[in-house]
């Protein structure tokens, strides 16, 4: 198996914590990240959002389990045009198949852009 953040590394995330159920990511706004409106694309809020709450849950997981995204929902608050994104997810409850998490998506002075929430299933492997 690949690097599991190779898309997020490819868009410009980088995840700069990662323990016991909280992640924090930051990405520098580029032009590319941007709609044709000249705001940051929903896709990369869903993105950054679905990078931090993930690492966040997989920061939970044990040895032989996996966890994949079933629901993810992004509350967008404020537009973004430029600077940075700083996300971070915390999971808030953890059940033996189901975890749900939370994040939030701001600026370097706090701004809120958007909130997150969502389900990853965890799933059994056999690997040691």
């Amino acid at each position: 198996m690949g690097d599991p953040n190779t898309f997020s590394k490819n868009i410009g995330i980088i995840i700069t914590e990662k323990h016991d159920g909280y992640a924090r990511t930051e990405l520098a706004i580029e032009k590319f990240h941007l709609n044709p409106d000249g705001i940051v694309h929903g896709g990369v809020y869903a993105t950054i959002a679905d990078t931090a709450i993930g690492n966040a849950v997989h920061s939970t997981l044990n040895k032989g389990e996996i966890a994949h995204t079933i629901e993810l929902n992004v509350h967008f608050l404020k537009a973004c045009k430029e600077g940075k994104i700083i996300a971070e997810g915390k999971v808030e409850r953890r059940g033996r198949k189901i975890i749900y998490a939370k994040g939030i998506m701001y600026s370097e002075s706090k701004d809120i852009y958007a909130e997150a929430d969502g389900l990853w299933y965890v799933v059994f492997t056999n690997s040691e």
